[in-house]
């Protein structure tokens, strides 16, 4: 009795869905062009950070190697005394 219910509801609820009309998403033209140039500054935005990024990279890959150096160095003077 339950699942006869639950059917015919099921049902009715699909067919309410259905039976409205699928409306598309307009963005309206005003909207369109207050944001026409976010995407050039974003892309403008993007390079000059990563520019900087790769910067600090690079300056940070160094300090990584020359520590890493400086126990190498430091593990063979342990290891000969």
């Amino acid at each position: 009795m339950v699942d006869r219910n639950f059917s015919s509801l099921f049902h009715s609820l699909l067919f309410f869905f259905h039976s409205i009309p699928l409306q598309s998403f307009q963005v309206p033209e005003t909207v369109r062009e207050a944001y026409t140039g976010v995407l050039a500054k974003g892309a403008a935005a993007e390079a000059e950070w990563n520019i900087v990024f790769a910067a600090y990279a690079e300056k940070v890959l160094c300090a990584i190697e020359l520590c890493l150096v400086f126990l190498i160095f430091a593990c063979r003077f342990l290891i000969v005394f």
